[in-house]
């Protein structure tokens, strides 16, 4: 079950009961931070989808991350596939090896 929050960005109940949950327990921006952490991965994707002449049919957030609904039929090309299913490399592939490595200072 999904609730609309806009015309094309839809959230899954568990992850409006996980918000509900923390805050009550005092952690609703920490719940927060992950939807929006969820939301950004996955606006990486469609950043993609968009530039290539693809189009997104819905975005659902969920408690343990996203899915978006797209018509990429008209890319054919496989490097292009490869670079929508990656979302952004620079995110991903960049700055979490750098976190870690100042975590670990």
């Amino acid at each position: 079950m999904t609730f609309t929050i806009c015309r094309k960005i839809k959230m899954h109940i568990g992850f409006v009961l996980f918000c509900i949950l923390a805050g009550c327990c005092g952690f609703f921006i920490e719940a927060l931070g992950i939807g929006i952490t969820i939301l950004l991965h996955e606006l990486g994707h469609i950043f993609w989808i968009v530039i290539f002449g693809g189009e997104v049919e819905s975005i659902t957030l969920s408690l343990i991350g996203g899915v978006v609904k797209a018509n990429t039929n008209p890319i054919h090309e496989k490097w292009k596939k490869v670079l929508i299913n990656m979302g952004r490399p620079d995110y991903q592939y960049t700055l979490t090896p750098f976190a870690f490595t100042i975590s670990s200072l």
